[in-house]
Formats: structure tokens, sequence, C-alpha cells
């Protein structure tokens, strides 16, 4: 998947608005979480633990309560699917036990960050059964949604993998895992509503599970 959308800033006149993407890019070297609105990078649910952890090239670390996820996501809900826009996210993530952890990553309704079934609108990957390490591109609006289970999995615990959707501003969303290309959605896409990037992370069976996010990159044009 090739970005479409430059970073680099086009030289304009004095004055002329710059014609620049919104770009997120988060490696959680120097990051920071709270539960309180706007006092960190990131907003995180109150129960559970969100720590930056302090390794090379950074670290999220996301434990889950024994009855409820942990989740962090972004502030003020940045980001929108609309007509004539594009939109690509991309993120690195790990879970440490694929055989009992629901999760859910992407980008989600504002403050919305239940991944047992609880979201209303939401266009990126999750697993709400928690039991093989499934990987499932999903793409929900007004709580319908279109799912579809990739061949690739979270093989063992630990196991990375790079998910990716890009919305190509007609109407369609493509989903990529280590960046091959897993799904086309065309229905159910959650055009023209707030939207923030969220990472949660629920055990099954009652135990703490974590989710671990090397990083995440969001372009979008801008609106």
């Amino acid at each position: 998947m090739a970005l479409s959308i430059p970073f680099i800033p086009p030289v304009n006149k004095p004055g002329q608005a710059a014609d620049m993407p919104v770009v997120l890019w988060d490696d959680f070297v120097s990051t920071s979480v709270s539960n309180t609105a706007d006092e960190g990078n990131w907003l995180e649910t109150s129960a559970g633990i969100a720590v930056p952890l302090a390794e090379v090239n950074g670290m999220m670390s996301l434990t889950s309560d024994t009855t409820t996820e942990k989740g962090i996501y972004t502030n003020g809900a940045p980001f929108q699917l609309t007509a004539g826009k594009k939109l690509q996210f991309t993120c690195r993530i790990s879970n440490e036990d694929v055989d009992a952890t629901k999760w859910l990553v992407g980008l989600v309704t504002a403050n919305d960050t239940a991944p047992a079934g609880g979201v209303v609108s939401h266009v990126g990957f999750r697993d709400i059964v928690g039991t093989a390490g499934a990987i499932n591109a999903v793409s929900e609006a007004s709580s319908t949604e279109t799912t579809t289970a990739a061949t690739q999995t979270f093989a063992s615990d630990g196991d990375y993998r790079v998910l990716a959707f890009e919305y190509d501003g007609n109407g369609n969303v493509r989903y990529f895992v280590d960046g091959a290309k897993v799904a086309t959605h065309t229905t159910n896409i959650p055009t023209g509503v707030a939207l923030d990037v969220a990472f949660t992370v629920l055990g099954v069976g009652g135990a703490n599970e974590v989710m671990n996010v090397d990083y995440v990159l969001v372009v979008a044009d801008r609106q």
C-alpha cells in the first residue's frame, strides 16, 4: 500500500493556506496518557493500565482489567471519512496471549472503546471472540457492520502484525495485513461521523490481558 498523500509541505506565497494533510504519528517514545480529557496525548479508560514503555523504538502497553476493557483514544475525535477525501491508517500491534484476548484498533465513534460488540461506528480491525488469534476487517455504521476474516492471524503470543486500511474518498475501504490486501468493503462505511483513533484490549474469561502498540500513523486529507 503506497501512501498517496504527501508528507512534504508545499511552498506557498505568504498568507496562502498550506495544502497539508492532517497527520497523527506516535511511536510512543515520548507520549502521555490521562483519564481526563485534554491532559495527555491519549485519553484512557479508567479500568486497567496504559503505560508507555521505555524501550528502543518506543511502545505503548495496555493491560485490561479482569472484567473491563482497557482503551486509549485520541482527544476530540479529530478524524472523519468524507466523500472526496482520502484517509490512511497504519499500526503495528501484538497481543501477549492470542488465545484469550479480545481487541479492537482503528477509528471509532467518539469516546467509544468497547471491543465486545458495543461500538456504534468503527473502521479497522478487531477480534471479539478472542480464542484463535483471529484478525477481522470491520466497517460499521450505526451499529450495522460488514466483517471479513483475514487469512493471516496472530500465530503465537507476542506475534506482531502491521494492520492498515485506506479510505479512497469514494465509498471504498481497503484493508491490509503485513502489506497484503485482505478485504475491500463498500458497505457500512461510517462517513460523516466524528471518529477517534482507538486501541482496546479485553481478556477472555476474566483474565488480565496485554496489547502492545509499537506505532500508529494516520494521514488524512484536510476537510
